[in-house]
C-alpha cells in the first residue's frame, strides 16, 4: 500500500499503522513521535553565556528549539565555549595610567572587565605624560567621526 503525504482517513477512531496524527501534517521524523516540527534556528549558544554565534539551520523537535538553538541572535559572542568571554573590544594601552590610550590599538575577546593596563579610549596625545590626554583639534575629530 502506498502511504500518502497526508490526507484523510476514514476510521473507527484511531489510525492503523503506519499512520499517525500530527499538529500541522507535516511531520518531520515519522520514525520518532517525539518529535515533529521543523523549526529554523540563526544562532546557537553553546556555552549558555546568554550571547550567540550565527548558524543557520533547521532541526526536527518537540515544538521548541532546544538548547543551544536560539531562534534569534544575541551579540556577538568571540569565544562560544567560554561563558566568560562574550565580546570583541577594541583597546588601547594606557602608558601613563590616565584611563586614556595611545595605538597601536588591538582587538581583544573581553568579558566583564578590561584588562589591567589597557582601556577602550585611545586618544591620548602624549601616553607618557597622564596630565596630557587630548587636544582640541582632536576632540573635535573624534566628535566629526563619532557624530
Amino acid at each position: 500500500m502506498t502511504v500518502p503525504a497526508s490526507g484523510q482517513l476514514c476510521t473507527a477512531g484511531t489510525l492503523p499503522p503506519p499512520y499517525r496524527a500530527t499538529p500541522n501534517g507535516n511531520d518531520c521524523n515519522d520514525d520518532d513521535a517525539t518529535v515533529f516540527a521543523l523549526l529554523s534556528y540563526v544562532a546557537v549558544d553553546v556555552d549558555g553565556d546568554g550571547a550567540t554565534v550565527p548558524a543557520l539551520g533547521q532541526l526536527c523537535t518537540a515544538g521548541t528549539l532546544p538548547a543551544p538553538y536560539q531562534a534569534t541572535a544575541s551579540g556577538l559572542d568571540c569565544d562560544d565555549n567560554n561563558p566568560d568571554l562574550t565580546h570583541f573590544s577594541v583597546l588601547y594601552p594606557d602608558g601613563d595610567g590616565d584611563g586614556v590610550g595611545a595605538p597601536p590599538r588591538q582587538v581583544r575577546c573581553l568579558g566583564a572587565t578590561v584588562p589591567a593596563g589597557l582601556v577602550t579610549g585611545g586618544y591620548d596625545e602624549d601616553d607618557r605624560d597622564p596630565l596630557v590626554i587630548e587636544t582640541e583639534d582632536l576632540d573635535d575629530l573624534l566628535d566629526l567621526i563619532l557624530g
